[in-house]
């Protein structure tokens, strides 16, 4: 935390699929007393992005789809706002 200079962060420890710790690390915010803990909402900005790929990295190694494959192949209800785009 230090090193990265944030305040406070929450976290979950996994054991074979069971969570044996959730809580939090630190305060909210600078200067503000209110401790992270296991239900502090923080804002995901782009990590959802690097998250996303890697899941679906996942999903390529166990065959279950290929990079190359159009979304809708894979997701036939999948829309954008016009069919062009889809």
């Amino acid at each position: 935390m230090k090193l990265l200079g944030v305040p406070g962060v929450g976290m979950a420890l996994l054991d074979h699929d069971q969570v044996v710790f959730q809580g939090g690390l630190g305060v909210r915010e600078l200067g503000k007393p209110e401790p992270v803990d296991q239900n502090t909402l923080f804002m995901a900005a782009s990590n959802t992005k690097g998250m996303t790929t890697l899941l679906l990295a996942e999903l390529v190694d166990q065959g279950k789809l290929r990079w190359d494959e159009p979304v809708v192949q894979a997701y036939p209800a999948f829309k954008l706002g016009d069919a062009e785009t889809t």
